[in-house]
């Protein structure tokens, strides 16, 4: 009897395993697809020549100043990102922070890719360049939705932005703010330093991003929560995980925080 029982029980824990290690894969499949297609969003943003997202406008920046590929400039910068959470949380740091370079490496793999493959597909009017930046607008959110609604580990930028928060104590959409227009202002000062004030990836798209891929982001949620949150969490739904997905109202560039530091 008792080893029935025993069996049973083991059965039971191997079943628990087993839907845990599939509730990991799901998750790690949509943050994935969501990378993917935030980064085409950014892609076409770039090739459409009218600016970058606020995130994206440092790296670009250094691309377009040093002449290496996008890979490179994205894990470079975001790699400087993940450092300055090292030395801002010292003892605090935790290695699972280290997988937003993971990560970040492979959307910047990702951004590079896909900025080469639909290159192509530029439309050079202005009128074409404004329909590129609008299909930005629509498609950057998408999957910024989906790479936030797992609640795996945030691109380093809104890492380090959450700890900046956490330090000052200040809201994290104020200090989203802050980071933004620094990175901006970085990127604008080291197009004036190397190339004499000729600016690339900040233009009227770039303030076009930052003003709509929250609210847009908000709208996603919205309409595909009830579909995405089961998926990634179990049929009971989102109300079993934790911790929850921020509501993108609440922070203006739909950036997620992580739990609070221990």
């Amino acid at each position: 009897m008792a080893t029935g029982m025993d069996e049973t029980g083991r059965a039971e824990k191997a079943a628990v395993v087993t839907g845990d290690r599939m509730q990991i894969a799901r998750r790690l499949c949509v943050y994935i697809i969501g990378l993917f297609i935030m980064a085409a969003g950014v892609a076409i943003s770039i090739n459409s020549g009218l600016g970058v997202s606020p995130i994206n406008s440092l790296p670009y920046v250094l691309h377009y100043v040093t002449g290496m590929r996008l890979f490179v400039t994205v894990t470079a910068a975001f790699g400087f990102y993940v450092l300055l959470q090292l030395v801002l949380l010292r003892r605090n740091f935790k290695l699972k922070f280290l997988l937003e370079l993971v990560f970040s490496t492979l959307f910047g793999f990702f951004v590079d890719f896909l900025a080469t493959c639909l290159s192509p597909l530029t439309l050079p009017t202005y009128a074409g360049k404004l329909a590129m930046l609008a299909m930005a607008v629509f498609i950057v959110p998408l999957g910024l939705y989906l790479y936030l609604a797992p609640d795996i580990v945030p691109l380093p930028m809104e890492g380090l932005t959450i700890v900046l928060a956490d330090k000052l104590h200040w809201p994290f959409s104020r200090m989203k703010i802050l980071v933004d227009v620094a990175s901006v202002a970085i990127g604008i000062a080291l197009c004036f330093i190397f190339k004499g004030g000729q600016l690339a990836g900040i233009r009227e798209g770039t303030i076009v991003l930052a003003l709509t891929v929250g609210p847009v982001t908000g709208l996603y949620k919205k309409l595909l929560d009830k579909q995405v949150q089961p998926f990634c969490f179990g049929a009971r739904g989102p109300e079993h995980k934790e911790p929850q997905p921020p509501d993108p109202k609440e922070h203006p560039d739909g950036a997620a925080p992580l739990p609070a530091q221990e």
